[in-house]
């Protein structure tokens, strides 16, 4: 068996940015999320497929894709992203009920009407397609594995918790900035901090946080007001902000709506 070369692409990230900008507006892509170098979410029906990122189908990229499939959630389909494929690890993975995305053409955009755009750019087909809307509906009604058009359906018992805002960052880079639940309530501290002045160990249980770890005299310090603690010397906001330049804003913007629980009641004017 030899290997076969669908498409030559110098990093990883370089396959997963040809790959996102392929997929369909009714997927949304989670990328470095949950584990995986981009988690496919299902605009509608919320079906997840977690995909692993490398230039070459191999062992390593095939454990990847495997690792925690006993764990207590994960995507409805797994598959591994590679740019070269060996007959061997193809059948390996297919053995594994893994999907195996690569770039099978060279074609030109299409516009929405259907027909070839003559002028639109040469770009990567990858095959095979996402998972129709219409086979996606039929799952729940079948009782036994599921492989359609080389998807293999693991029916979680529950899926992958999706951070609240879909992460910025570029996906399969080495050492990526993950977007992780803590870190947007991190976020969250910083901005009532910077904001109302003070925060106290109530309104971190309210936000979900340990502040045991905020209450060193290092990211927070004591206030003058005893339970009050206040911005310290190395207060993480600046940090945050440069790791997330588009996912803090965000947080900012929506205060409203999760600092409700934490703003003191409104008193009703006296009549």
């Amino acid at each position: 068996m030899t290997t076969t070369t669908r498409w030559a692409f110098e990093t990883e990230a370089a396959l997963c940015r040809a790959f996102l900008v392929s997929i369909p507006d009714n997927w949304v892509a989670y990328p470095e999320t949950c584990g995986w170098d981009i988690l496919l979410v299902h605009r509608t029906g919320g079906w997840q497929i977690g995909i692993q990122a490398k230039l070459t189908l191999n062992a390593k990229v095939l454990v990847q894709a495997i690792n925690r499939r006993n764990g207590p959630d994960g995507p409805d389909f797994r598959a591994v992203l590679v740019g070269r494929i060996s007959a061997e690890h193809d059948a390996l993975a297919h053995a594994l009920g893994l999907t195996v995305i690569s770039p099978r053409e060279m074609s030109q955009s299409r516009r929405p009407g259907g027909w070839w755009d003559a002028q639109g750019p040469l770009l990567p087909v990858f095959r095979p397609d996402l998972p129709q809307d219409e086979t996606l509906d039929r799952i729940p009604t079948w009782w036994s594995s599921w492989d359609h058009a080389g998807w293999f359906d693991e029916f979680p018992t529950e899926r992958h918790r999706l951070p609240e805002y879909v992460p910025e960052v570029a996906a399969g880079v080495p050492s990526p900035m993950i977007l992780s639940d803590w870190k947007i309530k991190a976020m969250r501290v910083c901005i009532w901090v910077e904001r109302m002045g003070t925060i106290t160990r109530a309104q971190f249980r309210v936000l979900g946080i340990d502040p045991s770890r905020w209450m060193t005299g290092h990211w927070l310090a004591a206030g003058p007001k005893r339970g009050d603690w206040v911005a310290g010397p190395g207060f993480p906001a600046a940090q945050l902000r440069r790791e997330h330049p588009g996912i803090y804003p965000r947080v900012e913007a929506d205060f409203e709506t999760w600092a409700v629980k934490l703003l003191p009641p409104k008193r009703e004017a006296a009549e």
